[in-house]
């Protein structure tokens, strides 16, 4: 039997193996760059058609995922006007399009679209085009499902219970330790639960994650959880696949894992079980790198690397944090707790290490210019969980501090068993055994020389468990804003700094700024000046847009009060033309031509 067992340890090690060989060339045969921008639709965004088109397409920067109701097409009562479901024309994976219902009335028609990028997360928009001639007014796109909302705060609440859930779970390395430092039943009983507790979380976050994903990237209500069509739409997408992978993963972790901790008699070694939970729950946090941003910008196996050892690091730390914390109440004896203190505070250093030079590679990929640090919401959490990650550091570091000047490492017996042991993590109860235990001698270090106590002092204890405690507390909002993070548009998605150009045209100078050159409303201001330099008030006569590339427009525009701003719209990014004429006291109307680099 213990050969039969051994064989399936190793199938399942190697299933968790094969598993992350499969995330990491999922990861890396995704070539995209996060979220999914609309490059161009058919018909143009604002286009005026002679004839009634069959079908309308929107065309992506990368391959899209469809949901149901990827693509609605509206007239001007709101009444629906398609034909089926959204497919890929072609079997293009960039593109989404739905047929139209025949012999459209002239008028004005309202095209909403929405679909899933490489990195799970939705992204939706819209437009109008005309056929024959534009329609007396324009048809606002329909009110999203109210539940659209609801499904995003549940699902954010489900992923910072997967974190919190990771975090802890990286404990069972300081429970191995404090087992082997002899550390009492009463400490490990706590770890044990803690450790346990963080599975359940990691498993039940997971399964919550992946039943919210389909609603969430459909736009639906939390009612739609369990519908047939949501479900088979959530795993035929990458996303819904890793996220299925991940709860798989975590019950690996669960049954490889299970007896990891506590002692009992066994004759095989510890190796194999140790080497399979590690590979496995490595796999089970590549999940979130593979789904998230780190899986999208080239070169991706660097991002996917970098966010993997970020999580795991994080895990280590946090979760170790966790179960010393609950080992210093009411210890019976100090100095198991004691002992391990300083291997887990020189492994805390380099777990910190590593999360600060990841995270700052991460930020320079997800922020790209200081200026989005402070104009984006995806940099300002950012900045809060760095603010939280310094707090951290300043706790870990007055800690690490007062373990060095108060602690006196105490001998601890060590017991000689006369064959191998395992440990196990008991997530339920401890499976008994029927052999016999084997007796064990223990072996006496020289006593501690008077007058040094073995471990901390009591006072000592006391500050190293309330800094402990606090850095609990400051790692779980961090978990909250990380949580939150990850189902943000990055701020070099979103970061739209300003542009300006200067035209010259005769004697008179044109500047144009633009208060943000990105897809979406905005606003150009213009100022003149003449030969001399001299500023020059200017007025617009007459203005209009054209995205040549697509053959989009003339879009026309409307100035704004005072004539010498006008707001803008970009329906798709591009290099759009702003054909502006300006009347002033310098010169005759005069015709200006600005190119605008839309993001």
């Amino acid at each position: 039997m213990r050969g039969l067992g051994e064989v399936a340890r190793r199938g399942v090690a190697a299933v968790a193996v094969a598993l992350l060989g499969a995330l990491l060339a999922l990861g890396t045969a995704v070539p995209a760059s996060a979220h999914a921008v609309l490059e161009r639709t058919t018909p143009g965004a604002d286009s005026v058609v002679a004839h009634a088109p069959t079908d309308v397409t929107v065309t992506f920067s990368e391959a899209v995922t469809l949901v149901p109701g990827a693509v609605r097409v509206y007239d001007g009562a709101l009444h629906e006007v398609d034909s089926g479901a959204a497919t890929h024309p072609a079997g293009d994976p960039t593109s989404a399009g739905v047929a139209l219902a025949p012999d459209l009335a002239p008028g004005t028609y309202t095209v909403t679209w929405r679909v899933v990028s490489a990195d799970s997360h939705p992204v939706s928009g819209g437009f109008r085009f005309s056929v024959g001639h534009p329609g007396p007014s324009a048809a606002p796109p329909p009110a999203a499902d109210p539940g659209d909302g609801a499904v995003g705060g549940l699902l954010a609440v489900a992923r910072f219970v997967e974190y919190a859930g990771l975090a802890v779970l990286g404990g069972a390395v300081a429970l191995v330790a404090l087992r082997r430092a002899g550390a009492e039943v009463a400490v490990l009983r706590r770890g044990r639960r803690a450790v346990a507790a963080g599975w359940w979380a990691l498993l039940v976050g997971s399964v919550l994650a992946f039943l919210l994903q389909g609603p969430d990237a459909a736009g639906v209500g939390p009612g739609s959880t369990l519908d047939p069509a949501v479900l088979a739409t959530t795993l035929g997408s990458p996303a819904g696949l890793l996220l299925a992978a991940r709860v798989v993963l975590v019950l690996l972790v669960g049954l490889l894992g299970r007896r990891l901790v506590a002692p009992v008699d066994a004759a095989s070694p510890t190796g194999d079980r140790a080497v399979g939970t590690a590979v496995a729950a490595l796999a089970a946090a590549a999940t979130f790198s593979a789904a998230g941003h780190a899986g999208v910008d080239a070169p991706v196996v660097l991002g996917l690397a970098a966010d993997l050892a970020h999580l795991a690091a994080m895990s280590l730390w946090i979760g170790g944090l966790v179960v010393l914390l609950l080992a210093l109440v009411r210890p019976a004896s100090p100095a198991p707790v004691a002992a391990v203190l300083p291997g887990f505070s020189r492994g805390a250093q380099v777990a910190v290490g590593v999360i600060v030079a990841t995270g700052l590679y991460q930020t320079w990929r997800d922020v790209g210019e200081p200026g989005a640090l402070v104009t984006t919401t995806y940099g300002w959490l950012l900045l809060g969980k760095v603010a939280g990650v310094v707090v951290l550091l300043v706790l870990g570091d007055r800690a690490r501090r007062l373990v060095a000047r108060r602690l006196v490492v105490p001998p601890v017996p060590r017991p000689t068993p006369s064959r191998p042991r395992t440990f196990a993590l008991s997530l339920g109860a401890a499976p008994a055994t029927s052999e016999t235990a084997v007796a064990e001698s223990p072996v006496e270090d020289p006593p501690v020389p008077a007058g040094e106590p073995p471990g901390l002092d009591v006072p000592s204890r006391a500050a190293l468990r309330r800094g402990l405690l606090a850095e609990a507390a400051v790692a779980v909002v961090v978990l909250a804003v990380t949580a939150v993070l990850v189902g943000s548009p990055r701020a070099v998605e979103t970061y739209a700094p300003p542009f300006a150009t200067t035209e010259h045209a005769g004697a008179l100078a044109l500047t144009a700024r633009v208060d943000a050159a990105h897809t979406g409303a905005t606003t150009v201001h213009l100022t003149g000046a003449d030969a001399a330099g001299r500023p020059v008030a200017v007025s617009v006569v007459e203005a209009s847009l054209t995205l040549p590339d697509q053959g989009i427009g003339p879009l026309p525009v409307t100035p704004g009060p005072g004539g010498a701003s006008a707001p803008l719209s970009f329906p798709v990014p591009g290099r759009w033309a702003l054909d502006v004429t300006v009347a002033s006291p310098a010169a005759p109307p005069t015709l200006f031509r600005v190119t605008v680099p839309v993001h």
